[in-house]
């Protein structure tokens, strides 16, 4: 059986969302299951949306997102029609096929940051997006809502290994600590910043009742840090109370981040992974904690990814 994959145009939009329909659980509404959704995600400049047409009608979807700035670039959530999955065609599979040709996509459009979110509730995402050139950087513990009526879902952000922004520091060597090199991922310590102060900002998803928090802690002096820190923290522990799971990014490349990864580590928050050029300006440490226990037996991880997953826990109990 053969396929073709074009972009999306609008009246694909019916089709998009009944795939979408046919392909996730109820139990999270993804917004793309309303037609009008992904009628304004078509017609988004920073949205960049492809079918995958098998015998004349559409059997998958998967699109490209960017933030503001396009300089990041998102492997949104693809789909295939459960009908017509497992097909191959001289070895690829119509998954593999959408991310190459979105990676093609980011990198000609200047993006030079690429990610996307693999499952672990089946390691098939995993294993596609590492043959498509991307590796784990982030272990997010039941970050999501229960979806298939088990347990809640634990995700890995996975980063394409080849983005422009970590090839161009590989070739410069700008690389250091030890997490980072124990990652294999490029970091930029010690920039060179301006006195500026701290930032907070939270993100909610009320489904699968998260905070998703970001922490810059401003380029201060060490003592001027501690009171925005100590706010900061307080906000955190006020989100943990609230929430099942909450996730902290902390800009790396301050001496002071320190205050904050020890205070969390104090309030059982555990080192998730590492951000490389999640910002203009920042990489990110990533740090969550999680109110419930999960049963390990039902994470499934390819090989690459747990042994991600062991080095990154053990480097949380040091």
């Amino acid at each position: 059986m053969t396929w073709n994959i074009r972009r999306a145009a609008l009246d694909d939009a019916a089709s998009i969302a009944a795939c979408f329909r046919r392909s996730y659980t109820p139990n999270y509404p993804y917004a793309l299951f309303n037609e009008d959704v992904v009628c304004s995600n078509l017609q988004n400049p920073d949205v960049a949306m492809w079918v995958v047409e098998t015998g004349g009608a559409v059997r998958g979807t998967a699109a490209v997102v960017f933030d503001k700035e396009r300089r990041k670039a998102e492997l949104g959530r693809a789909c295939i029609d459960p009908d017509y999955r497992g097909i191959k065609e001289n070895g690829r599979s119509q998954f593999q096929d959408l991310i190459t040709e979105r990676v093609q996509y980011a990198l000609d459009e200047g993006a030079a940051i690429l990610h996307s979110t693999a499952v672990t509730s089946h390691p098939k995402s995993q294993v596609g997006l590492q043959k498509g050139g991307f590796i784990p950087a982030c272990f997010e513990y039941g970050k999501y809502a229960d979806l298939y009526g088990t347990q809640r879902e634990t995700t890995i952000e996975m980063i394409y290994e080849d983005s422009p922004l970590l090839v161009y520091r590989r070739a410069h060597r700008e690389t250091a600590t030890k997490i980072t090199d124990l990652l294999s991922l490029p970091f930029a310590a010690g920039k060179d910043h301006q006195p500026d102060g701290s930032e907070l900002s939270q993100n909610v998803d009320l489904i699968s009742n998260h905070a998703l928090i970001t922490v810059v802690p401003g380029n201060q002096s060490m003592q001027d840090a501690v009171s925005p820190m100590t706010d900061a923290l307080s906000q955190i522990i006020d989100a943990q109370d609230k929430f099942d799971y909450v996730q902290v990014k902390t800009a790396a490349d301050y001496p002071h981040i320190a205050l904050l990864y020890d205070a969390l580590k104090f309030n059982n928050f555990r080192l998730a992974g590492f951000l490389p050029g999640w910002s203009e300006d920042h990489d990110f440490i990533v740090m969550q904690s999680l109110r419930t226990q999960l049963n390990r037996d039902k994470i499934y991880l390819t090989s690459q990814s747990r042994n991600f997953v062991d080095i990154v826990e053990g480097l949380g109990n040091i």
